[in-house]
């Protein structure tokens, strides 16, 4: 949900049954995500042209779907693809990752999976087909009834809603058996599936459908004596075991990806580098970045700090009024405290200001140059106030203390490091802060006088007595 709340849009969230599809749609409309759809192989026809037309038509936002949201699907600026479990095979993998980005800008992809995510796909990997007594059956029954292409004459046109006498099933469920032999025929190169149609094709021009609402199909044999029995089991059985070997070598690659143990490049090169006829058909190898190719500059995980904008008004906060009326203020507003430049100048800054934040409450805190890492933590944790109460802190060590802002009512501690060159910027002596506190090395130098020290023409107090001011 987390990676959802995040993503870039348009995104499609992918898993592989379709109740784990509707399970999830349900999760994020209930999350308050209204613009998304399921997709599966359980999804009709007419609803499958409906959402591929709304997710054209940019009226969705996300689509929860499983790997039968593939076919026909072409949207250039799909910019997120998340699995949200773990597909059987890193061609499966790959052909889905490669569904974002298609407009040539960058996309994310993300997958995210359980231990009982990697028992589905290893199971997967080894597809359930039906038995061969059964296969030939059905295989015999559809080839034996089939009707020649007047224009392909290889190409036989096979009624997928036959079915053997013994057995007992609907129009549908039995041309979804005739198709799943079909294709595990297909797998094992026993033939070629040229098309899927409503209708036979050779009758009228047909646009091909999916699996699910095909009635017909047209095929081409690869394999001679198909019709006999004997021929059929064995090239089915030499086809499952390369089905099996198949589907464990794509299973070993994704995890191989997924465990670190082999960069994906590498992984997709060995993958699609085919062996046929005799020739060799290599897949050039491309990285464009990844952990296993950064070596020494690879990227660390690291949590990005908030960017909070700079309030312009704070609440009214009066604790310093007693101290500061009789306090030497530089102008109205603002007020010097020096510290000693000496060894000691880091623990007299930290006692000055963690009383100062005890006391006064300011609502700021300024980390300005040369201040020494960590400096900030120390102070808020040794005030003794609660941190809900504890000051923003702004960090203008790196940046400098040019056009620094201020805001209405705003009670602001700035804490300048030792041995900085970096003078007191013109905008703190025009503040409309309520009071600006800066806590100085007594050395620092005046900004109109290089030749001397800024407390040398300048109203201020020595920190020692602000202490005991505020600690009585």
């Amino acid at each position: 949900m987390e990676t959802v709340r995040f993503a870039p849009r348009p995104f499609i969230l992918y898993v592989t049954r379709p109740d784990e599809a509707e399970r999830w749609a349900g999760l994020l409309r209930n999350a308050g995500y209204s613009r998304l759809a399921t997709f599966t192989g359980k999804t009709s026809a007419l609803e499958r042209e409906k959402l591929l037309n709304q997710w054209k038509g940019n009226e969705l936002d996300a689509m929860v779907a499983t790997s039968a949201f593939g076919l026909g699907v072409d949207k250039g600026d799909v910019r997120t693809i998340i699995h949200s479990t773990l597909p059987e095979s890193l061609d499966r993998y790959y052909q889905e990752v490669g569904r974002s980005g298609r407009d040539g800008l960058a996309s994310a992809s993300i997958l995210v999976y359980t231990d009982e995510d990697m028992g589905q796909a290893r199971r997967m990997a080894i597809s359930k087909v039906a038995r061969e007594r059964t296969a030939f059956e059905r295989w015999r029954l559809m080839i034996q009834q089939a009707q020649h292409d007047p224009h392909q004459t290889d190409v036989y046109w096979l009624n997928l809603e036959r079915l053997p006498a013994r057995l007992v099933q609907n129009s549908d469920a039995s041309a979804e058996w005739n198709i799943k032999t079909l294709i595990l025929m297909a797998r094992a190169e026993m033939l070629e599936l040229v098309a899927l149609t409503k209708a036979r094709g050779d009758e009228s021009p047909q646009e091909v459908v999916s699996e699910e609402d095909a009635r017909f199909a047209a095929v081409r044999l690869l394999q001679d004596n198909l019709r006999q029995e004997e021929a059929f089991h064995a090239a089915l059985a030499e086809g499952r075991t390369r089905i099996r070997e198949a589907g464990q070598a794509g299973f070993r690659a994704l995890l191989s990806v997924v465990t670190g143990r082999m960069e994906i490049s590498q992984a997709l090169r060995q993958t699609y580098s085919i062996m046929r006829d005799g020739i060799w058909s290599p897949v050039a190898q491309y990285c464009g970045g990844c952990p296993a190719h950064w070596g020494a500059t690879r990227w660390q995980s690291r949590p990005v700090a908030p960017v909070v904008p700079r309030l312009n008004h704070f609440s009214l906060r009066e604790r310093h009024k007693p101290w500061t009326s009789r306090w030497p203020l530089a102008t109205d507003n603002l007020l010097f405290i020096s510290v000693p430049s000496n060894a000691h100048y880091a623990g007299r800054c930290h006692a000055v200001l963690r009383v100062l934040i005890h006391v006064l409450h300011p609502h700021t805190l300024v980390l300005g140059p040369g201040v020494a890492a960590g400096l900030e933590e120390s102070v808020l944790k040794g005030s003794g106030q609660p941190p809900a109460t504890w000051p923003f802190v702004e960090d203008l060590r790196a940046g400098g203390m040019t056009g620094q802002a201020t805001g209405e009512n705003e009670v602001r501690l700035t804490v300048w490091g030792l041995g900085t060159a970096v003078p007191i910027p013109d905008a703190l002596w025009t503040s409309r802060a309520a009071l600006e506190i800066l806590v100085i090395p007594d050395n620092l130098v005046h900004p109109v006088h290089p030749g001397r020290r800024l407390i040398d023409t300048t109203p201020h107090i020595h920190a020692e007595e602000v202490v005991n001011d505020l600690s009585r």
